[in-house]
């Protein structure tokens, strides 16, 4: 809640809002019912852990823990004793905030801890089970909003989701618009509906700003509604189904 609290903030200054400024609605989940986080949460989502599991018995999932094991005995060697991802997650924020980073940490050795941790966490995103695990209810909650404004049902014209970075490489694996790369801070996507002058609708994808093509470039950037809910649809569950799903390994 306190992110939402920055993000709101940041998009409505208090200095620069108006008096008669519109409230907004926060709508808040416990931890074991955020599908936003389901794919890092199997208190959330318990039938995740078998799909995880799975993964790692794949060759790809072995190579990156035998990496891993090698480069947590090298930060051992040279920084300390440190949990390899605790020191990511700190090396991370030190670098967004402009500190000095760990003695020892080099460049190379961050780079090699980063980029194994984040081809691990698209692998716990590997396959449609998996992204419609992690991230199918909230695609599936973006489409029915935007089929509902074509349909002239009311409906938010504009919804913010706030989450962990964890969850946008959830909702980039699904998009396969980007290459595995991990989200930097205040990193956002968005999903925005279009219409052309025939009225038909589009979905335009920008990440951090840029425009981008989704599914490998299977689809041009401004793609027929149509066509995105398509390929789209493996992942796509309703939230109620998703609870059922979730609780039946």
């Amino acid at each position: 809640i306190n992110a939402e609290y920055g993000n709101l903030h940041g998009l409505y200054p208090p200095a620069t809002r108006a008096a008669d400024a519109q409230s907004l609605e926060v709508h808040t989940r416990d931890g074991d019912a955020e599908y936003l986080h389901a794919g890092d949460n199997l208190a959330a989502c318990p039938a995740f852990g078998p799909l995880v599991d799975a993964a790692k018995q794949t060759p790809a999932w072995q190579a990156i823990t035998a990496n891993l094991d090698a480069l947590g005995a090298q930060v051992r060697a040279q920084i300390g004793d440190a949990s390899v991802g605790s020191l990511r997650d700190n090396a991370w924020c030190r670098v967004c905030s402009g500190k000095v980073n760990y003695p020892g940490l080099t460049d190379a050795l961050f780079d090699a801890i980063d980029g194994n941790y984040t081809a691990q966490y698209y692998l716990r995103r590997g396959t449609d089970a998996m992204k419609r695990l992690a991230i199918g209810p909230f695609f599936n909650n973006v489409i029915a909003m935007m089929n509902a404004h074509i349909n002239d049902v009311p409906a938010p014209r504009w919804a913010h989701y706030s989450a962990h970075d964890s969850t946008l490489t959830a909702a980039l694996a699904a998009l396969a618009g980007t290459p595995h790369t991990w989200p930097p801070y205040a990193a956002h996507v968005e999903l925005e509906l279009w219409r052309d002058a025939t009225n038909a609708p589009f979905v335009q994808i920008a990440a951090n700003g840029q425009v981008v093509s989704a599914f490998g470039g299977a689809l041009p950037p401004m793609a027929p509604l149509a066509d995105f809910v398509d390929r789209m649809r493996p992942i796509l569950i309703a939230e109620d189904a998703w609870r059922i799903a979730c609780r039946t390994p």
